[in-house]
């Protein structure tokens, strides 16, 4: 029995098409190189269908909420300044066309959120801010 969830090499990809033009058998390349018939096929398959024998690594669901969605929504937080998430969930959705739900929208505004407070925080003033949240009084340094 051969081993599980064992990524084959591109070298060992290789020599599996390089029998399989020879006209080798699905079994016999098994045997040769240690892997299984089903291996042996999803490779010359995709070598097929795709004529690359790389490993193509997705980066997960792609987001519908777009970088000029994003700017839609920051333009909507700075002209409506005071109003709730709820208020801007409505007024973004109502000059949208695509339509989001509440929740993917306080996710974007918590992301704009933390944007805003990482970029308004500099390393020096972070220290400052630490110590005022646990109730410390900073200490001055003199710079």
């Amino acid at each position: 029995m051969t081993q599980r969830n064992r990524l084959t090499s591109i070298p060992d990809k290789e020599s599996i098409i390089s029998w399989h033009k020879e006209g080798k058998s699905l079994r016999e390349i098994a045997e040769l190189t240690g892997r299984a018939t089903s291996t042996v096929h999803a490779i010359i398959k995709k070598w097929k269908d795709t004529g690359s024998l790389n490993n193509h690594w997705h980066k997960g669901r792609e987001s519908t909420f777009t970088t000029r969605d994003t700017n839609k929504l920051k333009r909507v937080i700075k002209t409506n300044t005071g109003a709730t998430t709820i208020r801007i969930f409505e007024i973004f959705n109502a000059e949208n066309p695509k339509k989001f739900t509440r929740s993917t929208l306080y996710r974007q505004l918590k992301k704009i959120r933390d944007a805003r407070m990482s970029s308004m925080l500099e390393p020096s003033k972070l220290k400052t801010a630490e110590l005022e949240l646990d109730g410390q009084k900073p200490v001055n340094t003199g710079r």
